[in-house]
């Protein structure tokens, strides 16, 4: 089957399913593909989500991690996730001094259940800092693979594994 003829029959599928839509449904459709995310040309808001999505992981208990993000604990402890600063952190430190038998999730970081997660942070600190100090931005690093955007012939799909 020519690709082409895959596009179109995967058009029509769209078209089908947005005739029945929910608006919010709709809405959050065209937020992706209109998103333009700043996440991407600020390293340190960068490495905050990546933060937050580590701390979340494994297992952890979202209530108790939640409540601890929002205290402002791990902006504190992670210098508002200032990459460069970060980055020269040891894990050690940060455990010795913040890994506590508290009962309230802003007292301490035991929350998110394993201390690696900590040495993980720093080091997501470091590859963002080495690929800014490669590129301008994080979007130019992903730039740089020339994965294309939009599929919509053959050597798009090629070049977009080729590139992945």
């Amino acid at each position: 089957m020519i690709m082409t003829e895959v596009f179109k029959k995967i058009d029509k599928i769209i078209e089908l399913v947005n005739q029945h839509a929910e608006p919010s449904f709709q809405e959050e459709i065209n937020s992706r593909q209109n998103r333009n995310s700043s996440v991407l040309d600020n390293p340190n808001l960068l490495l905050k989500n990546f933060a937050e999505l580590i701390a979340y992981s494994n297992q952890a208990k979202s209530a108790k991690v939640n409540y601890m993000l929002q205290t402002g604990t791990f902006n504190n402890i992670f210098s508002n996730f200032d990459v460069n600063t970060v980055a020269k952190m040891d894990a050690n430190i940060i455990i010795e001094a913040h890994w506590k038998k508290h009962t309230t999730p802003n007292e301490d970081i035991k929350w998110i259940r394993q201390k690696r997660k900590i040495g993980a942070i720093i080091n997501c600190a470091i590859k963002i800092k080495q690929i800014i100090d490669g590129h301008k931005t994080f979007r130019d690093y992903l730039h740089s693979f020339k994965i294309p955007n939009t599929l919509s012939s053959e050597e798009d799909i090629d070049k977009f594994w080729k590139s992945f």
